[in-house]
């Protein structure tokens, strides 16, 4: 094999290598992003009107708004990931999948509760 067909066949190598992870390094610089721009709105002095009224109402939103809010807040807690890992395990039997998408839950979790402290902002006085 000659140089040009060697280095053909590595670069081919290489691709196929890094084809499955290609979207995974889009996904990560969307969250970094989203991640920044968050960060950005949290360390905000003062906190924007907008943002104490929309606390308010849905502080003090109406029954039926604020039952269909309630399961999205506990999804949002440590227990979902065990949730949709046990519905990856029932449904697709994906152990893999269903292992992947606990650990990607409980880090982001994690990683929330460590973002809070280095911001350090309490919740809005109302």
């Amino acid at each position: 094999m000659n140089n040009a067909q060697s280095a053909s066949t590595s670069r081919r190598s290489n691709a196929l290598f890094f084809e499955p992870f290609a979207h995974l390094v889009v996904m990560s610089a969307i969250a970094g992003v989203g991640l920044g721009v968050s960060y950005i709105a949290a360390t905000r002095d003062p906190i924007a009107s907008w943002e104490i009224e929309l606390i308010r109402w849905l502080n003090h939103a109406p029954d039926p708004v604020a039952a269909g809010l309630w399961p999205v807040m506990q999804l949002g807690s440590l227990v979902g990931p065990f949730i949709v890992g046990g519905a990856i395990l029932v449904f697709r039997r994906d152990r893999v999948l269903a292992g992947l998408a606990v650990v990607a839950g409980v880090g982001t979790w994690m990683a929330a509760k460590g973002i809070k402290q280095l911001v350090s902002r309490g919740r809005p006085r109302m």
